[in-house]
């Protein structure tokens, strides 16, 4: 065992089991081995060992299916200043008093209970965790996680959903990849930068993606064609993001809301994504997008709110487009169109118009319903 590990017999045994964690597949390229971080006194893996091994009161024996599991929620807890959260703190004695808006009572974190009934972790019925979601994260008086994410999350290998916004993790962690499981990722208004990373487009279980609100850079990977199961969210708004958006996007056809507005991305809109039949909401506002609005748009029968203003777009809102009787929002404010066809103007169902002063619409421009945004989650 390491050098720096207490001598008693079952802290010598966790360190040893611990630090041959780089024989698991999950963690087998870190450049760093869990042997060099759990030899260091004020690592977050050092701290969750020393706690499996002599504070813990539930006292797992290392065969136990869930002992990887607690130690990856023990290393997350350290990894994000947890003795600092505003809520459930391993020293919050109210935590459980706390309305969360989840069934049953929740308990502190490395509290002598379960991890399953530790503050925002939810688990299946055999005990395994599936979700780490804490109430509140997101809204005040949530909490603010400072720190990074700690591979070690990767251990846990039934998870479904990572929900963490509004917080400070700087990085967008590389190894985001290894949660093959996971169906639900919720990292906005999270202070990352950098790009984000092509093991992300491995998740082929996605089904709502929100990395809205943060400074990524870099393109949208080509990869995101891999992600055919990706049906409720891919929002990538509020970032920095430039480039061309892949044809690859258009193998997403499940897919019903696409925010990628307020990024720097350019090039024409790929006639690929017309095979995205199940849409609902398109938000490319606020980008350097060009071209003309193709009149393919029409074949997505399901789309209700277009939003495409403060682009570089060109042309014509074409007469194909008239066909599209479920749009109710069609925003092209701040771009060259010069006209929309009146088979377009006289939709029923659209309520909200919002062109440019001298763009004509004969039928419709008297009669402007008031600005409104459409709602963004």
């Amino acid at each position: 065992s390491p050098s720096t590990a207490p001598s008693t017999d079952r802290t010598a045994q966790i360190f040893t089991f611990l630090s041959g964690v780089t024989e698991f597949d999950v963690l087998s390229d870190r450049e760093s081995t869990e042997f060099d971080v759990l030899s260091d006194r004020e690592s977050p893996q050092y701290r969750a060992a020393i706690w499996m091994s002599l504070e813990d009161k539930l006292s797992l024996g290392l065969n136990e299916p869930n002992f990887l599991q607690r130690y990856a929620l023990a290393t997350f807890y350290f990894s994000t200043s947890g003795d600092d959260w505003r809520t459930c703190s391993r020293e919050d004695g109210n935590c459980v008093k706390r309305p969360n808006g989840s069934p049953g009572a929740k308990h502190a974190f490395l509290s002598g209970f379960t991890e399953c009934e530790w503050w925002g972790i939810f688990c299946d019925d055999s005990g395994m965790v599936t979700d780490i979601r804490p109430p509140g994260m997101g809204d005040k008086p949530g909490n603010y996680l400072d720190g990074t994410l700690p591979r070690e999350l990767s251990l846990i290998t039934s998870m479904t959903q990572l929900s963490l916004p509004s917080s400070s993790f700087k990085v967008f962690p590389e190894w985001i990849g290894d949660l093959t499981s996971l169906e639900t990722l919720t990292l906005y208004n999270d202070e990352m930068e950098g790009t984000i990373p092509e093991s992300l487009y491995s998740l082929v279980n996605l089904t709502e993606l929100r990395l809205d609100r943060n400074s990524l850079g870099g393109t949208i990977s080509t990869r995101i064609g891999n992600l055919v199961n990706m049906k409720d969210l891919f929002n990538v708004r509020g970032n920095k993001l430039y480039g061309a958006i892949p044809t690859e996007i258009g193998k997403l056809t499940n897919l019903v809301d696409l925010y990628l507005y307020d990024n720097l991305l350019t090039f024409t809109i790929p006639e690929t994504m017309f095979d995205m039949t199940s849409i609902e909401e398109i938000d490319f506002s606020n980008n350097l997008l060009s071209g003309t609005v193709s009149p393919n748009f029409a074949k997505l029968d399901s789309l209700e709110e277009l939003i495409l203003n403060k682009n570089d777009f060109t042309g014509v809102i074409p007469d194909a487009m008239g066909s599209m009787t479920n749009l109710e929002i069609l925003n092209i404010e701040e771009t060259d169109i010069t006209k929309i066809s009146e088979s377009v103007c006289d939709l029923v169902d659209l309520v909200n118009l919002e062109i440019t002063a001298d763009v004509l619409c004969a039928s419709k421009t008297p009669s402007l319903s008031p600005s409104m945004a459409p709602s963004k989650t």
